[in-house]
Formats: C-alpha cells, sequence, structure tokens
C-alpha cells in the first residue's frame, strides 16, 4: 500500500558549492525520518566556469572528468543509505547556465548532458534517459534574488509551459504562489547547500519507495507541499 513519503529532491554538496560531503548529507536526513532525496550538484557551463566576474561560490561545479566518480560515490552512498535507514537516494545535477540566465534540475540522470546546450536539448536529453526535469526557483522572492536569473523560464513560460516535468513552488523559504496559480506541476525543496537548509520547504509524494513510482508522482502532478522545521543534529 503506499504512503506519503517526505521528500527533498533539490540537495547540494562539497562536489560542487556545498558544506557537507554526500555521507553526511545521507547522515542528516537519514537521522530526521526523511523517505526520499535527490543529490543535485551544480554543473555549470563552460562560459561560467570561465568568467571571472561570477561570484566565487558559483565557480564550484562538477568537471566533466569528475562524473563518474561523483555518480559511483551517489551510487555507494545509496546503497549505505537504504540499509541504514530506509533512504532512497536519486542521483542527479543541476545544468547552472548562468551566463545564459538559466538552471535546470535533472533527477534520476547518470550520463553526460552538456550544459553549453540551450533549454530544450537539456530537457530533451533528461527524459531521454528516463529522468525528471524541473524548472528550481523560477520566481523572485524574498530570499530568492540569489537566483534571480533563474526567471529566464518563468519570463518564457508558455513556451516552456509543457516542456518540464514540474516547476519549484517553494525553495528553501520562498514560496511562489504564482507556480500554483498557473496549474502547473510542483514540488518543494530546501536547495540544501548547508545544514540549516534542511529546514525548508519540502515535497510529499504518495507512492511507492521506487524510483519509477517517484518520477511518475511528479509527472502525474500527484503532489504535496510542506514546509518542515523539525531538524535536528
Amino acid at each position: 500500500m503506499s504512503k506519503k513519503l517526505l521528500c527533498d529532491l533539490h540537495i547540494h554538496t562539497r562536489k560542487s558549492d556545498g558544506e557537507l560531503s554526500i555521507e553526511e548529507v545521507v547522515d542528516i536526513y537519514g537521522k530526521n525520518g526523511f523517505d526520499v532525496i535527490a543529490i543535485t550538484d551544480h554543473f555549470l557551463d563552460s562560459e561560467s566556469l570561465k568568467n571571472k566576474n561570477i561570484d566565487k561560490k558559483y565557480r564550484k561545479s562538477l568537471l566533466r572528468e569528475e562524473l563518474n566518480d561523483y555518480y559511483s560515490e551517489i551510487e555507494r552512498c545509496k546503497e549505505l543509505a537504504m540499509e541504514k535507514y530506509g533512504l532512497l537516494v536519486i542521483p542527479g545535477i543541476e545544468f547552472t547556465a548562468n551566463t545564459r540566465g538559466f538552471h535546470i534540475l535533472g533527477l534520476d540522470v547518470t550520463e553526460f548532458i552538456d550544459p553549453d546546450q540551450e533549454v530544450e536539448p537539456i530537457v530533451e536529453k533528461i527524459k531521454k534517459q528516463g529522468g525528471i526535469a524541473i524548472a528550481p526557483h523560477p520566481v523572485n522572492g524574498k530570499t530568492s534574488s540569489r537566483h534571480e536569473g533563474n526567471t529566464y523560464l518563468w519570463d518564457r513560460l508558455e513556451k516552456f509551459r509543457g516542456l518540464f516535468d514540474a516547476w519549484e513552488i517553494g525553495n528553501r523559504d520562498d514560496y511562489f504562489s504564482h507556480v500554483g496559480m498557473e496549474g502547473l506541476n510542483y514540488v518543494a525543496n530546501s536547495d540544501m547547500h548547508s545544514r540549516k537548509n534542511i529546514s525548508s520547504w519540502k515535497t510529499v509524494l504518495t507512492c511507492e519507495k521506487d524510483v519509477e513510482s517517484i518520477k511518475e508522482a511528479i509527472r502525474s502532478g500527484n503532489t504535496e507541499v510542506m514546509f518542515y522545521s523539525e531538524y535536528s543534529d
């Protein structure tokens, strides 16, 4: 029988600009009773990596030659997480094209996708791998000015409306009511970079705890959101 699953599908680690290792992230979420998490470190386009004017922390990115090790470490931690906590870990990535003004979350992707492409081919390749494409932090909120470049997607909503499987209606402590008002499929996540970020909007899914069921629930819009503030070390 399906049960409600507490999920955080947007998490960064030391592999890009997060403060914690993948294993530390697993321990925090496992100890706090979560059911599903996705590790989604930044993968910057080449111009962003070369651009000396970009804030230093946003130059921290996975490199192509690091991807195999990145996914291997997620796979190793995935086994430990399920065995120790019953926590399902999904591999992912945040394609971060700062010079072109958009970010894209890809969930359940493990093969190289070139971040130097435009929005449509990136999403197409995520879906070709059977993954989920999410538009993160699409609208500015009180804390999301750090992501104001991603309004590129929202400003072209009619073009991209049917392209993404879901849009973030909640990111950290920002809530984007615009997403719900437009009738879009939605999720809510922490965009975690440090321990304190676990207190944030989260996704709740009613489905089996396996990757295919989770992806189908997101695609079908069978999601709820909640604000989680019960974090403990």
